[in-house]
């Protein structure tokens, strides 16, 4: 399989075309808070709120538990659609309805792919291309602090993309596919908990 450097497609006599374009997230430390009525409140977007768009399970989140910052400066959002990647994880997802408008800091950043390139194929590329994995776990691993750079992203190796409408067969079938995942395991763990309580009765009732 033919092997690309970089966030960019090169054919024959074709001039490099990028994949995506990169946005980091705002620096957590220039935020400055306030208690302003009027400032806007955010929601913090978090390593579990994308592994929840990844896999479905957004509706076990809640909302009275999430940290929230109100602010009167500009500051990176998020919206539903939107591709985003943790750097110090190199996991990505594709940001559903209900994170739409939450504060993106710079541990995380948005991929903005070209027409060319499907949005939850590119997911599923960064996700579970070995290519791609090998590429950002040697990344990870150069520096003294885990976390991938802008640099490191132009410098991704990865392998020959396929036309776009089997870029979008592979990225739904791969995200309906996390999701029934998610169930499965859901559905598992929810049996043994009934399994257990009806075991707790019978004993009880021959003590």
């Amino acid at each position: 399989m033919e092997v690309k450097k970089g966030c960019y497609s090169k054919s024959t006599n074709k001039i490099m075309e990028k994949l995506f374009s990169i946005r980091i997230g705002s620096p957590q430390f220039r935020i400055r808070e306030t208690s302003d009525p009027n400032a806007k409140h955010y929601y913090y977007y978090t390593q579990e709120m994308l592994l929840n768009d990844l896999d479905g399970s957004v509706i076990s989140e809640n909302r009275n538990t999430m940290r929230q910052i109100g602010t009167v400066d500009n500051v990176i959002t998020v919206k539903s659609g939107d591709i985003v990647m943790n750097l110090m994880t190199g996991t990505a997802s594709c940001v559903s309805g209900i994170h739409d408008g939450f504060l993106l800091t710079k541990n995380f950043c948005i991929l903005d792919p070209i027409e060319t390139v499907d949005p939850l194929y590119l997911v599923y590329l960064i996700n579970e291309d070995q290519t791609v994995k090998r590429s950002l776990q040697k990344s990870m691993n150069e520096g003294v602090v885990r976390f991938i750079t802008t640099k490191q992203l132009d410098e991704l190796e990865y392998p020959q993309l396929p036309p776009l409408e089997t870029q979008r067969i592979i990225g739904n079938l791969y995200f309906n596919q996390k999701k029934l995942s998610a169930l499965q395991i859901q559905n598992a763990q929810l049996r043994e908990r009934l399994i257990i309580e009806q075991l707790r009765r019978y004993h009880d009732d021959r003590k």
